[in-house]
């Protein structure tokens, strides 16, 4: 209860509402058990002065805030053994931390709290095992360390597709992203790019003049057969030298009747 202190010098309203008040709450004054019985003002004074006020928030059976709660530099504790401390929002409230709102209802088991980018807070199951994402994307490379990648479907294949004209890279070697025609096998350009060629390419070139030795043909180095109307030639330099993968050149001249047959290996 509030303390009301009637003064002398209150003005006739001042002192009828204080006492129509008091009396209110303590009875009429012939009752009252005071000594100071002469003056209505003397007798509430006393009364008042005598009425216990609430000592402790403990004896507040049912207290309520006036304000905002100021801990300064305090905390929130229980002196109740191994006691819980509960915040209980009305309804369909919400405990609010820090502007964070906290679902008032409990999730499922094995879910996690999320947040919704605006300070609500919610429970939600957190794919912990890459097939329950079905759209799996790395933030990292992958470092397999001693593990090998395989698949446990039935002779499953393992499909590696790259976007567009994206290359497949193993170790540093850029595979073409087509097939190319049977017979065909794959062929490096000498700076990590591989690419179909066939296994033989075969030219034929009849010499622009009487004499003629030299001969434009690509090839690589020790990979290169050649023909002289279907005679076969001896390499190294007893009848022919092919060493820089630009030309071949003939020991003895050929003629403009003769047919040269270059046998090109991949």
């Amino acid at each position: 209860m509030a303390i009301i202190t009637v003064n002398l010098t209150d003005t006739f309203e001042e002192w009828r509402t204080k006492s129509n008040l008091l009396c209110t709450q303590q009875g009429d004054l012939t009752t009252l058990s005071t000594t100071a019985k002469n003056t209505m003002v003397a007798a509430i004074n006393e009364i008042d002065a005598s009425v216990a006020g609430i000592s402790n928030i403990l004896e507040d059976t049912s207290p309520q805030l006036g304000g905002d709660l100021d801990v300064l530099a305090r905390i929130i504790t229980t002196s109740t053994t191994n006691g819980n401390i509960t915040i209980t929002p009305h309804g369909s409230g919400k405990v609010v931390l820090d502007n964070h709102r906290w679902p008032n209802a409990d999730g499922n088991a094995n879910e996690f709290l999320q947040t919704n980018g605006s300070g609500v807070l919610s429970f939600s199951v957190v794919n912990t095992d890459l097939v329950a994402d079905t759209s799996p994307q790395l933030g990292g490379n992958l470092d397999v360390q001693a593990r090998t990648i395989f698949t446990s479907t039935t002779n499953g294949n393992i499909a590696i597709t790259p976007d567009g004209s994206g290359k497949i890279v193993l170790d540093g070697q850029s595979f073409p992203n087509a097939d190319g025609t049977a017979g065909q096998v794959l062929s490096t350009n000498g700076s990590a790019v591989l690419s179909y060629v066939p296994v033989i390419t075969e030219t034929v070139q009849t010499p622009s003049s009487n004499g003629q030795t030299a001969f434009t043909v690509s090839y690589v180095v020790g990979r290169i057969v050649v023909f002289l109307n279907g005679v076969k030639l001896l390499g190294g330099g007893v009848d022919f030298t092919a060493s820089n993968g630009t030309s071949v050149v003939l020991t003895t001249g050929a003629t403009t009747s003769d047919k040269i047959e270059f046998q090109v290996f991949a």
